[in-house]
């Protein structure tokens, strides 16, 4: 596939590479090529001034976490557009607002599934704002079940901050494998080079202290790249890390990595590597009910041929 860059503007779509039309719509959203789409339905926030006033009561009714429980939750459109209700009936939480903090969550819905048919979620795409950290939580109905194809993103942002750039890397492609080695022999050593990763090496596996061991030397991966060591069971699902190294790499030098479980457990220990250069960008979205601005969306989808090998 060749590399393209779609930028959507007001409903409008204008394409490097590859011509898209896309149809207007108030909420921005993201196409990608396997059918996946990607919409930011809408920002949820508080009104900081009856916050302010409800911490100042001290009879304030408070959640079980400690948060005021306020009812004075705003929506808005990534436009800054408020809205008169919630997209749809739902629990929504928002954390409250301090002296200089702006919390807010975004509401995204997701269609369409990865490679191995799986819907999209935690453990097959990245998510940032402003190139930090948001928090992840499910969306439940007012019955208490989860709503499929929903997530709201929880954030922190600076009080005076107008808007913000979302940010979604997705893994298309399965993992692949980078490196295996059985356990059968305990002086056994394998090193693979990855063309554009580099040396992956395994080395003695062995156990002590009733934890299996293997010696790995995995290079830190590039940008939007994950590299994960996983011991394979023989018989059981999953065999939980004692000690780190296990996810982003050893940067390259030996490190001694540990697992809960005796070596006979293990039928052998596998480097996997995953691919998240496919990304969504949501810029512009306001931060503030009522604060106009004019989101963006882009979609960067990489030329499988530039990372051939990986």
């Amino acid at each position: 596939m060749p590399n393209v860059i779609t930028k959507v503007v007001c409903g409008l779509v204008l394409t490097c590479g590859l011509a898209t039309a896309a149809e207007p719509t108030t909420r921005p959203i993201a196409k990608l090529s396997n059918g996946t789409s990607v919409e930011l339905i809408a920002v949820l926030g508080r009104d900081p001034a009856k916050d302010a006033a409800a911490a100042d009561d001290k009879t304030a009714k408070k959640d079980p976490l400690g948060w005021l429980a306020s009812e004075d939750q705003v929506w808005w459109s990534a436009d800054g557009t408020k809205l008169d209700a919630a997209p749809f009936p739902a629990k929504f939480r928002v954390p409250p607002m301090g002296a200089s903090a702006n919390n807010l969550v975004f509401l995204v819905k997701f269609t369409g599934a990865d490679a191995n048919k799986k819907p999209w979620n935690a453990l097959n795409t990245h998510w940032k704002a402003n190139g930090g950290g948001l928090g992840l939580m499910g969306v439940q109905g007012l019955d208490g079940k989860i709503i499929p194809d929903y997530l709201a993103y929880v954030g922190s942002f600076s009080s005076d901050q107008d808007d913000c750039k979302i940010t979604f890397n997705f893994a298309m492609k399965p993992d692949a494998v980078a490196a295996k080695l059985s356990t059968d022999k305990p002086d056994a050593t394998v090193t693979e080079d990855v063309p554009g990763f580099g040396k992956i090496t395994l080395a003695n596996p062995r156990e002590a202290d009733g934890k299996a061991l293997i010696t790995a030397t995995i290079p830190s991966p590039p940008a939007n790249w994950q590299v994960v060591l996983v011991a394979v069971p023989k018989g059981r699902n999953f065999i939980p890390p004692s000690a780190g190294g296990t996810i982003g790499g050893t940067g390259g030098t030996p490190l001694e990595v540990s697992f809960n479980s005796k070596i006979t457990d293990v039928k052998q220990f596998v480097v996997k590597i995953r691919d998240y250069t496919t990304e969504v960008n949501f810029d512009g979205v306001s931060l503030h009910a009522g604060h106009a601005t004019h989101p963006t969306v882009e979609v960067h989808e990489p030329d499988v041929k530039e990372n051939e090998g990986l």
